[in-house]
């Protein structure tokens, strides 16, 4: 939308609200910082209120500079887990959690993706929110003609041979009766 007071709230089930952060700080203050506005109920723009997203997706950088578990729970889960406890009262009885999902960048590539696969790519919870990728890439349905795709370009602004197949499979399991859409995210100001 050009301007925030064009967007008008419609409480039907095709409604889906994305959070996107990218680069989460260069530490503990700034993620906290990102963290609690993108895991609040609602948030204003004026006299509009923005819902917290059903999927925050990370693109890239989830800790600056080095990548290592130490780093990862002391600058990205730990913040989170302040803002968003996996309990949260900012949490309905009932209602899901949020999905988180994230690309690696360059700098979460600094140890292979070791500790960002084991973060990110175990299905577990990382405070209020749910992980649910099984690598360092992704595709996910949100609604069933939208589809959000997330590439992981290895530092070398390559996708290889086994994400490539991941993507054709996924792509062959929809369904040919409807027109799909999807929303692309890259770690890196790359043009695929």
């Amino acid at each position: 939308v050009d301007n925030i007071d064009e967007l008008k709230m419609n409480e039907s089930e095709a409604e889906k609200w994305i959070d996107f952060l990218a680069d989460t700080g260069d530490g503990f203050n700034s993620t906290t910082t990102l963290f609690h506005h993108v895991t609040r109920k609602e948030l204003y723009e004026g006299s509009v209120p923005l819902k917290r997203g059903s999927v925050c997706i990370i693109g890239g950088d989830l800790v600056y500079p080095d990548a290592s578990e130490e780093e990862y729970n002391n600058r990205f889960k730990g913040p989170i887990r302040l803002v968003f406890p996996y309990n949260s009262a900012s949490l309905e009885s009932g209602e899901p959690k949020p999905i988180l999902l994230a690309m690696p960048g360059n700098h979460d590539w600094y140890d292979g993706c070791s500790a960002f696969i084991r973060m990110m790519c175990q299905q577990k919870t990382i405070g209020g929110f749910a992980t649910v990728q099984h690598k360092t890439y992704f595709a996910f349905t949100i609604l069933p003609n939208l589809h959000l795709v997330g590439v992981d370009n290895q530092l070398a602004g390559d996708i290889d041979i086994p994400q490539l197949n991941y993507f054709k499979n996924y792509v062959a399991s929809l369904s040919k009766d409807m027109t799909h859409n999807v929303l692309l995210f890259v770690a890196e100001p790359n043009w695929y």
